[in-house]
């Protein structure tokens, strides 16, 4: 970073900042989940502490990735996906709060084919889980009495910038009635791409964690495939370099259990899916 950037980073995180990332947006075997992370100003993160926060993207490289799944595993604790619950999670030692979204593949294609019209109905799910896991992560913050100026927000939107009125707009296709984190009016929104690299106590930290229950979840799917005698390769999870891969993969999957849509894991309905079925 350079250092009128750092500068700025180190103001927004000691005025107190929440911030989030996703996983599994486009992913057919991956569900679609948000975590959002708090991080206590109020806190010394330091090595002399033994918790500071070394975390990043994950995206990087192989080892990013490892090493951000262990932080995952040593900052929520979890031992498999099923242990994770609708609450707000805290972690004492990092001075943490955290909450974990998850749009189950059940919903998202629910919510796809009713809203065919729609061709950025990913982002709008993005955008509402985006902003229920911050809003959970800021009632509890102001629950608690404790210090939070700023929400930044990972632009998940790759071909430009995600800007708070699109945001507020997706938010809204799928929930009108909620109120949008771009409305709080004591707060400070912040869309940013590679936020994770900056924001490392609550972006990355999310990312990290995001990291980690996208592993679990990985390995329910493994197990579920396999006791169908499905042989799942676990470079099916992450995502296909071509539809002819994905039409094998289904093709196979529809071979053993007779119907892909009747899989012992719902497929989420995506491009891939799309094709598969219309072909």
């Amino acid at each position: 970073m350079m250092e009128n950037e750092r500068t700025m980073v180190e103001k927004v995180e000691n005025e107190g900042v929440i911030g989030s990332d996703e996983v599994g947006k486009v992913e057919p075997f991956k569900q679609l989940m948000v975590v959002a992370v708090y991080a206590d100003p109020d806190v010394p993160r330091t090595a002399e502490n033994g918790n500071e926060l070394n975390t990043g993207d994950s995206k990087k490289n192989s080892g990013a990735k490892e090493r951000a799944i262990k932080l995952g595993k040593m900052l929520t604790g979890f031992e498999n996906f099923d242990e994770i619950e609708d609450k707000v999670y805290t972690n004492e030692k990092y001075g943490l709060l955290y909450y974990i979204k998850i749009i189950p593949n059940e919903v998202y294609n629910e919510w796809e084919a009713k809203n065919t019209s729609k061709k950025r109905y990913g982002n709008a799910l993005l955008a509402y889980a985006h902003n229920e896991a911050l809003r959970k992560v800021y009632e509890e913050v102001k629950a608690q009495g404790k210090r939070v100026a700023n929400i930044v927000v990972d632009d998940f939107i790759s071909t430009k910038t995600l800007h708070k009125e699109q945001f507020r707009e997706y938010t809204g296709w799928i929930a009108p009635e909620t109120e949008c984190v771009t409305q709080l009016s004591d707060i400070q929104v912040i869309m940013e791409d590679h936020a994770e690299d900056k924001y490392r106590h609550t972006v990355g930290a999310a990312s990290n964690i995001g990291d980690y229950v996208d592993q679990l979840w990985h390995k329910k799917v493994i197990a579920a495939f396999q006791e169908c005698g499905v042989p799942f390769k676990s470079t099916w999870f992450d995502n296909f370099h071509s539809q002819s891969e994905v039409n094998y993969v289904f093709n196979l999957i529809a071979e053993k259990c007779g119907d892909v849509d009747k899989a012992p894991v719902t497929v989420k309905h995506t491009e891939y899916y799309k094709r598969w079925k219309n072909k």
